[in-house]
């Protein structure tokens, strides 16, 4: 039977992680760089206005969006939803 992409791709990500070390970071591990955390970005994303660049069907998610981020405070759970 051939193998399927997944099959292959599962392959080539084993052979990968037996000859390299693999670290795997979270979101947090850059803040110590400067870079903006989750809050941070959430409070721009809560200033931020892309309407004019939205169209009607996108603007809808987007407030849906935004009123769900500003609802939780929670960046994760407002993109989860």
């Amino acid at each position: 039977m051939p193998k399927t992409p997944l099959d292959i791709a599962i392959e080539d990500g084993q052979r990968c992680l037996k000859s390299l070390p693999v670290i795997v970071l979270g979101s947090g591990a850059s803040i110590p760089f400067g870079l903006p955390s989750m809050s941070e970005l959430a409070q721009w994303l809560m200033e931020s206005s892309p309407e004019g660049a939205l169209g009607q069907s996108e603007n809808r998610i987007w407030k849906k969006f935004i009123n769900a981020l500003e609802a939780t405070n929670d960046l994760e759970s407002a993109l989860g939803r």
